[in-house]
């Protein structure tokens, strides 16, 4: 990502701001993100108009000491820089477009967006009023560039291309039974959750990839939107109780769709990354693993399929899981172990989902 939109100034010259204020609002080719206030103070004049792309590191406004003035262009060592380390050099705490919308004052740490102290100031502007700015913003924006689906599509385009080119990609394919899928929704929804099978394939990936690839429990979740697919993250998977993952699960979907990833979806990206296309009826299909990533489980419609058990033919649901690797980390024998995990944290699923499993931390 080269570049940013402004799309709303949410606070005006002249205003008091806390350090982690939304003061403002950009998108980026994945995602609309706040721009918080680095520091304590009193916010300078706006340097961007609201709709003009900005370059990343870019100062777009700073934050003054209560009486201090600020100086115009080209006056003093505190005039207005190009970028991040020119006013950083100046010592004024400044708000940059920084790269994947990470947004700290010049002497942070990992930090990116932060969610702000709790006594953080009241904004000047009513909520309407706010999404008047934001709706008008973009509207010019979208007018004077057409930015959202063609730059949403071509930053698609750069990352699958980009993922095709440099993963070695190959696949291995296993039938999972999904008898348990079945009896654990029923007991989920039972409880009043709104459950998925997407939930329950989210938490057998994760131990899988867990137990099998030495991975942390975060899982990418590919989700449709009608400008492409956003993967956003559900974190701490295997740690999550029923209630929680479905909540879980329900706002990395809210997230994807309302165009707003968190700067967790946005920083580096999880092991591995799920995409369910079985609500379409798509009995099997692959996938390009995403940019980063590592592993891409793609699973198909759950059907009911003849199966012999115990030297009977019987009918099962049971459903294609395909998993998607890159070569240069795993081999077929580790794809095929992750595949079994798979099945097996599923089988496990009913207990999880009647509350009688111990969780991991």
């Amino acid at each position: 990502m080269t570049e940013a939109v402004l799309n709303a100034w949410l606070k005006n010259p002249g205003e008091r701001v806390a350090a982690g204020e939304a003061i403002a609002e950009i998108e980026t080719d994945k995602s609309a993100l706040d721009v918080e206030s680095p520091g304590d103070g009193v916010l300078g004049r706006h340097l961007v108009s609201a709709g003009a792309s900005v370059p990343v590191g870019h100062v777009i406004v700073r934050v003054l000491e209560p009486g201090e003035i600020e100086p115009r262009d080209g006056d003093g060592p505190h005039a207005p820089a190009e970028t991040a380390a020119d006013a950083a050099a100046a010592g004024a705490p400044v708000a940059p477009v920084a790269a994947a919308a990470a947004v700290a004052a010049p002497d942070a740490r990992d930090e990116t967006v932060r969610a702000g102290p709790a006594d953080r100031v009241p904004h000047s502007l009513s909520p309407r009023k706010r999404r008047e700015l934001r709706e008008q913003a973009e509207t010019q924006a979208q007018a004077a560039s057409g930015r959202r689906g063609p730059r949403f599509r071509a930053a698609i385009a750069e990352h699958v291309s980009e993922s095709w080119r440099t993963i070695p990609h190959f696949a291995v394919v296993r039938r999972i039974d999904a008898v348990s899928v079945h009896t654990a929704l029923a007991t989920m929804r039972g409880d009043g959750l709104p459950a998925t099978p997407t939930d329950l394939l989210l938490r057998a990936l994760a131990l899988a990839v867990t137990a099998e690839a030495d991975a942390a429990g975060d899982i990418g979740l590919a989700v449709a939107t009608p400008d492409g697919v956003v993967i956003p993250v559900v974190a701490g998977v295997p740690g999550l109780d029923p209630p929680a993952l479905v909540a879980a699960r329900a706002a990395a979907v809210a997230r994807a769709r309302e165009g707003r990833l968190s700067a967790r979806d946005l920083a580096a990206g999880p092991v591995a990354s799920l995409s369910n296309l079985g609500g379409y009826g798509v009995d099997s299909f692959t996938g390009i693993i995403p940019a980063g990533q590592k592993l891409l489980l793609t699973t198909g419609t759950i059907a009911d399929q003849p199966v012999v058990v115990d030297g009977l033919v019987t009918v099962r649901p049971s459903f294609a899981a395909t998993l998607n690797v890159d070569h240069r980390h795993f081999d077929g024998d580790h794809a095929a172990r992750i595949l079994a995990a798979f099945q097996s944290a599923l089988d496990q699923s009913i207990t999880w989902a009647a509350h009688r499993e111990k969780l991991d931390a």
